[in-house]
């Protein structure tokens, strides 16, 4: 039985103009292929202009300056088109000879649900400095970037004479071309959820947080603009998809460092997350690791699969170039104990409706923070697109993770000496948690 898609799917082809003028970006923006169900034609779709308009300050220049100087500059951005755009800040004509990099730190922060940036230490090169913005038709943001020569108490003597230069532009990383799109085809929301409620029309759309690596853009709601088709096929038979049938993805969120993280739309398998449940240690993603938050122990078995069986099967060299090293959290950092249970962070923020894209550090020798090519959604991200917790209503269908198949978070719940818990997406729209020896669906995440 093939898969039917009866929504539209994104296809990542489109053309990007980007013309540049006299200090100002503009880009002429087209999407030119979406295609929806087996039986649809390609048609054409929205067409509008991004127009973006740098205003201000550009220059920096901090020269022969004392510990505990700090120098400001002011710019902004405003989108005068008739589509959401992107942009990425960036500082070019580096000139930084400081001796020692780490005492020059810049803060960046914005209003208009601009991008921002906490104490991070000056780049010595050209680089970013916030890759991915996005700004809605008519708005405006303000920036001030700050530049701080840190005063540590010691000798500072060898940062005499010293001097640090750059120019700020902002500019469309137009080699990310399905960014641009996911933009451009969404609804930018520049409010908080209410966690706690089943995502509305008003309250579904493309909205804005934090992550470990800066301002992440993540799908929320019934959407049925996150399509993606990487041309991959189902490996094995799995709730009616045959070996060889499409498998389509979605669009959780655009990551803080640029990238986009993709989930498969269906389950291709049916996994316990552990094949051992008698201990603290299995909810692990992997346990008995070397240290606190290095994860070089065992694998659980769910990650087992992922990378040595579905992963090498499913992954063509092709689709391989594409794929990146990027953040996963199986946060096993305590909240309470209680009779010996340890409940861990994750549980005490779907029961507060206080997801984050944050991974805490962890001291226990299993789970943590892993940076991988393939993993699974937290918890957390499953609560961002609209799943409820376990104290919540059935609300089947709002939310575009929702299957008629239940399957395994990255998150654990709890645990004893004696067993082991994790969270799982189930099929009335609420996550819940069950012994990790339970046999589930797998929905890998790229």
């Amino acid at each position: 039985m093939k898969i039917k898609v009866n929504k539209n799917v994104v296809v990542i082809s489109l053309c990007i103009l980007v013309l540049l003028i006299a200090g100002s970006i503009s880009y002429a923006y087209f999407t030119a292929g979406v295609l929806g169900n087996e039986e649809a034609k390609e048609v054409n779709v929205t067409t509008g202009t991004m127009n973006l308009v740098y205003s201000g300050e550009n220059q920096l220049n901090m020269a022969n300056a004392l510990p505990g100087a700090t120098q400001s500059v002011t710019f902004t951005i405003k989108n005068t088109g008739s589509l959401p755009a992107i942009y990425s800040v960036d500082i070019i004509d580096v000139v930084n000879n400081f001796a020692d990099k780490n005492d020059l730190v810049y803060s960046l922060s914005s209003d208009n649900a601009g991008g921002s940036k906490s104490e991070t230490v000056v780049p010595s090169t050209n680089g970013t400095l916030i890759p991915v913005v996005g700004i809605n038709p008519g708005i405006t943001q303000t920036y001030t970037l700050t530049i701080h020569f840190k005063e540590t108490g010691d000798n500072q003597n060898d940062n005499q004479g010293k001097m640090f230069s750059g120019k700020i532009q902002i500019n469309n990383d137009n080699s990310n071309t399905l960014v641009a799109n996911i933009v451009a085809n969404s609804k930018l929301n520049t409010t908080i959820p209410d966690f706690s409620n089943i995502p509305d029309e008003e309250n579904s759309g493309l909205f804005k947080t934090e992550d470990d690596d800066g301002t992440s853009y993540y799908f929320r709601g019934n959407v049925d603009n996150n399509y993606v088709d990487l041309g991959t096929t189902y490996s094995e038979t799995v709730s009616g998809a045959q070996k060889g049938d499409k498998m389509l993805w979605r669009v959780v969120r655009i990551n803080g460092d640029g990238t986009i993280r993709l989930v498969t739309d269906n389950i291709v398998s049916k996994k316990a997350f552990n094949a051992i449940s008698s201990g603290y240690k299995y909810v692990g993603y992997t346990y008995d690791n070397s240290a606190a938050n290095v994860q070089d122990g065992t694998n659980s078995t769910i990650k087992d699969y992922l990378e040595n069986e579905w992963y090498s099967v499913v992954v063509e060299e092709s689709l391989e170039n594409l794929i990146t090293s990027s953040s996963y959290c199986n946060d096993t950092s305590i909240s309470y104990i209680n009779s010996n249970t340890y409940f861990y962070q994750g549980r005490t923020r779907i029961n507060n409706y206080n997801p984050t894209l944050k991974c805490p550090e962890t001291v226990q020798t299993y789970g943590g923070k892993y940076k991988l090519k393939v993993g699974l959604l937290s918890t957390d991200e499953m609560i961002l697109a609209g799943y409820l917790s376990w104290n919540g209503e059935s609300a089947s269908q709002s939310n575009y993770l929702w299957n008629s198949n239940i399957f395994w978070s990255l998150s654990p719940s709890d645990s004893t000496t004696t067993y082991a818990n994790s969270f799982f997406g189930n099929s009335s729209d609420n996550v819940n948690r069950e012994n990790v020896e339970n046999i589930y669906g797998v929905r890998p995440v790229i």
